[in-house]
């Protein structure tokens, strides 16, 4: 990258990498003389500009003390001209956005550098971004989200990203060892959108006053769950709307209607009511409380799978086989996320037939414990 902040795809050839092993180092600055250009004939720049810089045996480095151009160089590109895939295909591109959920480690592949992470990113207009990381940045993600199970604000800037196409929507995922990785970074971008971050930070009294239809992002603790009303419910797997599911015809005072087969159909118009398959969703009232008030809201099917570390499915089959333990369920993970150490706390734990036992059903989030 120049002092106007252009960026070039430099190169060495093997041949010619022992005379530039000990001058080459990341972040350093060098005047170049004699340099190779040449055009990209591959159709995949790794910058903007379509010339590769080659270092060959004609070319000198000598180092520069005095470089006036910007520090990283990044390239923002908008989320929304990812997702709709207008954004350059045939280049790299940068992101920053904050963390708001993410998928365990991935390392079902024996080759370490296919193991990946899936981040979903949000910038200041609330637009989510899906970016897959692979390889070495995927354990410098997961080591820090281990080492800050509680950090409340994790932004990011992902630097020489690459478009990724899924089911017709725009996506970003790193490319082997070029992407550079920079979380909770003091620098000046990642401070700068914090602080943007905080302007859109809104409170509870906010919320309940009568206003027209907006997002907020709200910064609370969960105070109750409501055990009165269901935790799921069956869904349409095309569109996500509540659907009832008939119970099948067992009555044998008219024998020729006896039914074990259910047919389902969505009466939203755009699955234009035709037989669909269910699904089971999340739907879990709380209330939340910040220094301004209490407010009721709904978790729903994604922000809950991500809490409970469990999917609806499975909550209602452990609902199914002990009734009880669904609602102890997220009452122990509130309660334990609230202590302070582990001094005074006493678990009472009673197995199925009433007996003292040391071993609990359906603990998760293992950080809990590890930060008493």
């Amino acid at each position: 990258m120049d002092e106007e902040g252009t960026q070039y795809h430099a190169r060495v050839f093997n041949q010619n990498f022992s005379r530039f092993r000990h001058l080459l180092k990341e972040d350093e600055s060098y005047i170049v003389i004699k340099a190779n250009m040449a055009a990209v004939t591959n159709g995949f720049s790794y910058t903007s500009h379509k010339q590769t810089l080659t270092l060959d045996w004609k070319s000198i480095l000598k180092k520069c003390d005095d470089f006036s151009g910007p520090i990283n160089g990044f390239m923002f590109v908008d989320f929304n001209s990812i997702i709709e895939q207008t954004c350059p295909r045939d280049t790299f591109f940068d992101v920053i956005g904050q963390i708001v959920s993410f998928s365990p480690l991935e390392i079902s592949n024996p080759v370490e550098s296919k193991h990946y992470i899936k981040l979903t990113l949000s910038n200041l207009d609330s637009v989510h971004l899906k970016v897959t990381i692979f390889g070495s940045q995927t354990y410098q993600m997961s080591q820090y989200l281990k080492n800050n199970p509680t950090v409340n604000c994790a932004v990011i800037v992902m630097q020489f990203l690459k478009l990724n196409i899924w089911n017709d929507i725009g996506e970003a995922k790193s490319h082997f060892e070029v992407t550079k990785l920079f979380i909770n970074s003091d620098i000046y971008e990642i401070n700068e959108f914090k602080n943007k971050l905080k302007c859109h930070d809104n409170f509870v009294c906010e919320i309940t006053e009568p206003i027209k239809e907006m997002k907020f992002l709200l910064v609370a603790s969960i105070v109750n769950i409501m055990l009165n009303l269901p935790w799921y419910y069956e869904a349409c797997n095309k569109c996500g709307k509540k659907i009832t599911v008939p119970k099948a015809n067992h009555s044998y005072t008219d024998p020729e209607k006896i039914s074990e087969n259910i047919v389902v159909g969505c009466t939203n118009a755009h699955c234009k009511k035709s037989e669909i398959q269910t699904v089971i969703k999340y739907i879990i009232p709380i209330n939340v409380q910040d220094c301004t008030g209490t407010i009721g809201l709904t978790l729903f099917d994604k922000e809950a799978k991500r809490l409970l570390n469990i999917s609806a499915y499975e909550l209602k089959k452990i609902h199914e086989a002990r009734p009880e333990t669904v609602m102890d369920y997220f009452q122990l993970y509130v309660a334990l996320s609230r202590v302070q150490g582990r001094e005074g706390l006493k678990l009472l734990i009673l197995d199925k037939d009433d007996k003292l036992t040391n071993k609990t059903f359906n603990v998760v989030y293992e950080e809990v414990f590890r930060n008493l």
